[in-house]
């Protein structure tokens, strides 16, 4: 099935651009000067540690919201991970504010481990994922909550659990997931694992569905079991989630299946008379040179091209560190049949050290076709470990057909430059600046937030 579509985020007044989006501005030049500034360094429990998968969520005043899959402030679970806010300074040159916003409980009653990122609704309230459930019925089940903002200033946040995955793991099991909206207020999301899929319990495309009067129970609903045939898609990507088109339907991609059973895919679900049905996009199976694990969320642009990362892959012959590739970026172009699969363009790969390897968060395009993301791994600055990771820019060819230009735009130092490390979660893009986070690195280890200073 043919589908254009364009990148539609939560329906939220709350919330400014955010990562994943195709960027107003014509182009973007890099300041000069130092780049990349250190905006907060987490400092291990009772503080949050290791922000993870999720890129972070910004609302109109400018403050950033995100999570640490684990630390915390609760002595019983001082591991189970945090929600936060950072504010920026009130005057120039002075610290931006961490405020924890929620500390998971664990235990019998609440989740833990929420590794990806946050979601707005109209109303100011967040919701998202965690990994795990109440130990007292399965750790690996997972679950659905919400945060709702305190009534007056100063107040506690609350959190409100909206749904615990079956422990029989029917309904999928590990919502690694970044929950996005529809217009009518319904949740959507995978799971990587679970379901029943005929042959592989492979993960679950999910729809999560208020209640009809105010107290009353989300309704789950399980919109795709993967594994359910041969050439299926398997796995979920635990980094991103669902994108919408602006006809309504839903893509994501697949760390593994395909006709092959490995290398993965890019599917799209399609509502029709109530039901969801999947259309297999591109199967990476096929194309040994591509390489395999497709990174979300994927990123739409104003013509309805998809663009994706791999993990894994490409065609770079200077990496030499691992057999299976150091990663890629890649183009899906809708095809001019209907039904055929779409076609895949390699715009980069990448290599060893000087570029990084291994990218895993989303990708930002400006309006010019820029395209911006992270390495996870390597850049020059590696003294000590692989592990850095980069911040690169990709700048498409002034001549149709030509290459595309990488161009790093910042190497991570590690704690030896006061610098994080391994940047596993996407950007975002808040009033004229990039942010992000990285897993590690900083004064103590646990983990960064950085600005990206940008001149538009």
């Amino acid at each position: 099935m043919k589908a254009k579509g364009y990148f539609r985020s939560a329906h939220s007044s709350c919330v400014v651009v955010v990562a994943a989006a195709v960027l107003t501005y014509g182009s973007i030049a890099l300041a000069s000067g130092p780049l990349e500034k250190t905006i907060y360094s987490f400092q291990g429990s009772p503080d949050g540690t290791t922000p993870f998968l999720g890129a972070l969520v910004a609302d109109r005043a400018g403050n950033l919201y995100g999570t640490t899959g684990n630390g915390g402030s609760v002595a019983a679970c001082v591991d189970c991970g945090t929600v936060f806010e950072l504010s920026p300074p009130s005057s120039k040159g002075s610290a931006w504010t961490e405020t924890q916003l929620y500390s998971f409980q664990g235990g019998a009653s609440d989740g833990k481990y929420p590794y990806s990122g946050l979601v707005f609704d109209k109303q100011g309230n967040l919701y998202g994922t965690t990994v795990f459930g109440p130990s007292s019925t399965a750790a690996t089940t997972g679950t659905i909550f919400k945060l709702s903002p305190p009534a007056s200033q100063g107040g506690s946040w609350t959190e409100t659990l909206l749904y615990l995955f079956p422990a029989d793991g029917s309904r999928g099991l590990g919502p690694y997931t970044t929950l996005v909206f529809d217009t009518a207020g319904n949740l959507y999301g995978t799971t990587n694992s679970g379901g029943v899929g005929a042959h592989c319990a492979c993960g679950t495309a999910f729809e999560l569905s208020p209640p009809e009067t105010a107290g009353g129970a989300w309704t789950q609903t399980v919109l795709h079991n993967f594994g359910s045939f041969a050439e299926d898609g398997a796995t979920p990507d635990a980094e991103g989630g669902l994108i919408f088109d602006r006809h309504g339907a839903l893509y994501g991609v697949t760390q593994g299946g395909g006709k092959y059973g490995y290398g993965g895919t890019v599917y799209q679900l399609v509502r029709e008379n109530g039901q969801w049905s999947e259309n297999i996009l591109y199967d990476f199976s096929l194309n040994e040179r591509a390489g395999n694990s497709p990174r979300a969320p994927l990123t739409f642009d104003s013509v309805g091209n998809l663009y994706v990362s791999l993990t894994q892959g490409g065609v770079n012959s200077s990496c030499s560190l691992t057999t299976q590739g150091c990663g890629a970026v890649f183009k899906l172009a809708p095809p001019s049949v209907s039904g055929d699969l779409w076609k895949e363009t390699i715009l980069y790969s990448f290599g060893d050290l000087k570029d990084g390897r291994f990218p895993n968060g989303g990708l930002i395009l400006d309006k010019a076709g820029n395209i911006y993301g992270t390495t996870s791994q390597d850049g020059l600055k590696n003294k000590l470990t692989r592990d850095n990771g980069t911040i690169f820019r990709l700048t498409p060819p002034t001549l149709s057909g030509g290459p595309w230009t990488e161009t790093t735009v910042h190497e991570f130092g590690g704690s030896a430059y006061h610098d994080g490390t391994e940047p596993t979660a996407g950007l975002t893009f808040v009033n004229g600046k990039f942010y992000g986070t990285t897993a590690l690195g900083g004064p103590e280890g646990f983990g960064t937030v950085f600005s990206l200073v940008i001149v538009p």
